[in-house]
């Protein structure tokens, strides 16, 4: 790998703040989460001269006397650890091989990004720091890095030992881009086709796109006559992809899996695409033997991109099956400009109304015709992406020229909706919370109910009863117990809707002495 790649490699995990690690744990030795073909060394005991040594338990709490053990006794052999995707390491953990005989006292620790370019962990004088092994063949000993260090590839380099050069190792840190990104339901996935296995003998196994996650018993299936078929994943706002995972078809009686598979990635569906490549060549990534193994495999360049998709070019069977996952780094914080967090703590999800035209059937705030939609930088507002809650900011709806205000969006295709979250002024001042002196704080008070409505017509006359039909309905919020008078509103759609427009309608209370109210839309942002 050249030092051009490392750097962009450095750059891409650096942008993404990826190392606001909150706690160090356990890498995946112990658990075995490493596999074995991840730990390599410089040698090893001949497995006919002592069946107990093997770079693969090179564990710490093996059981027994299984440990690594170096072919010869001397200090230039090492222990390698593969972490898959690059880490903050903080520590580590030692131990001998439990037989009372052998184990390590001393030895030191580099890293690096490709395994080619090493580095080595320093002392406070900034000289290769020699660590501190075990004083018997069985406790484990913890010894902490003062200066977190970031890397995939970890050394150990035996310096001095007791008997043998035989050790088992934990390493202890954070991977914050090791995380699942093709989950449901808020990773999308499609495919170039779609065809179930054997509808007769299974027919919960649609091989549907749907199938296709990690999690489910199917699997995704293309159609036997599709010459090119793919799998593509949509993980959601643009972010580092490390990894991905493959199974095979799984609770059904034939055999069905991909063997071999391209992947390319992109930031849109329109492209441009990226094949991916290793050494300046399109790589092939060798996938399953079994229908039901899961085989990952750990970018060595990991990419930034929003789609990923999966080319099986060989499998098992008379289609190919598969079921397919992307691991990176998750957004944290803040979603970017055209996602949003639909509940505190869920991901981040794309607004498919952001920066998409709107209009407004109101004439109050430009000069037009009653009852003529028409869209003005004052409808525009609820889309642009800004959450501002200064009512200069937001889209104003009132009845002082309709009876039946409504805001529009077009999506700009017919496509599903769920739900709709909605940011509103509330009339407060957002230092002190004490309302703001404004007429439009005591319209908003009158607002009594907003209802949304999903249709695949665009309404231009005045005869808005046409959109607002209980068909239509996606769902609706009222000032009960102040739930309308909320900065944030969520109203999820009662059934699954599809549609292009997306409308929401303002009504006042008809009991108040003041007929005049206003709804305030600051951001509207909905999701599929």
């Amino acid at each position: 790998m050249s030092c051009a790649r490392i750097t962009l490699i450095l750059m891409l995990f650096s942008s993404s703040k990826a190392w606001h690690c909150s706690r160090s744990e356990p890498l995946g030795l112990i658990t075995e989460d490493i596999r074995s073909w991840q730990i390599s060394a410089s040698s090893s005991y001949p497995n006919r001269w002592d069946r107990y040594c093997s770079t693969n338990y090179a564990r710490v709490y093996e059981t027994g006397t299984k440990a690594w053990c170096a072919k010869r006794k001397s200090p230039s052999e090492w222990i390698q650890v593969d972490l898959g995707v690059a880490a903050s390491i903080s520590g580590v953990m030692t131990q001998g091989r439990c037989d009372g005989r052998e184990w390590v006292t001393s030895f030191k620790i580099s890293y690096s990004h490709d395994a080619f370019h090493w580095k080595y962990v320093n002392d406070a004088y900034d000289n290769h720091r020699l660590f501190e092994g075990n004083i018997d063949s069985c406790s484990v000993r913890h010894s902490y890095i003062d200066k977190p260090v970031i890397g995939r590839f970890l050394r150990f380099h035996t310096i001095s030992w007791k008997g043998h050069p035989s050790m088992r190792v934990e390493i202890l840190g954070c991977q914050p881009c090791k995380q699942p990104l093709a989950l449901p339901p808020y990773a999308k996935t499609t495919a170039s086709s779609e065809s179930s296995p054997n509808k007769r003998n299974s027919p919960s196994i649609s091989g549907t796109a749907q199938d296709s996650y990690l999690l489910t018993k199917g699997a995704w299936c293309a159609q036997k006559s599709d010459k090119q078929p793919w799998l593509q994943i949509d993980v959601g706002p643009p972010t580092i992809l490390t990894a991905v995972s493959t199974k095979g078809l799984g609770e059904f009686r034939k055999k069905r899996w991909v063997t071999h598979f391209n992947i390319s990635y992109a930031n849109s569906t329109t492209g441009p695409w990226y094949n991916y490549s290793e050494s300046g060549n399109d790589y092939s990534f060798t996938a399953n033997t079994d229908k039901y193994t899961e085989r990952r495999h750990y970018f060595a360049s990991p990419f930034k991109a929003r789609f990923i998709r999966f080319y099986p070019t060989k499998w098992k069977g008379k289609q190919p099956c598969m079921r397919a996952g992307v691991f990176g780094c998750p957004q944290n914080g803040i979603c970017q400009k055209g996602y949003l967090r639909v509940a505190e703590d869920s991901p981040c999800v794309e607004n498919i109304a952001y920066g998409r035209k709107s209009y407004v059937n109101n004439k109050r705030h430009f000069k037009r015709h009653v009852g003529e939609w028409s869209g003005s930088n004052q409808a525009q507002r609820a889309v642009d992406g800004d959450e501002n809650q200064s009512i200069h900011h937001c889209t104003i709806l009132d009845n002082f020229y309709v009876s039946r205000p409504f805001w529009m969006v077009d999506l700009g295709h017919s496509t599903p909706i769920s739900g709709v979250v909605i940011v509103t002024w509330q009339g407060k001042n957002l230092k002190t919370n004490s309302p703001v002196k404004s007429s439009y704080y005591d319209y908003m008070r009158n607002l009594r109910k907003l209802t949304v409505y999903v249709s695949s017509e665009k309404r231009r006359s005045k005869k808005v009863e046409k959109i607002a039909k209980e068909s239509n309905k996606c769902g609706y919020v009222t000032s009960v117990n102040e739930a309308l008078f909320q900065r944030r509103i969520h109203i999820e759609c009662m059934k699954p809707m599809n549609g292009r427009y997306l409308y929401i309608e303002a009504e006042g209370a008809e009991d108040r002495w003041s007929k005049v109210f206003s709804a305030v839309l600051c951001e509207v942002m909905a999701y599929s």
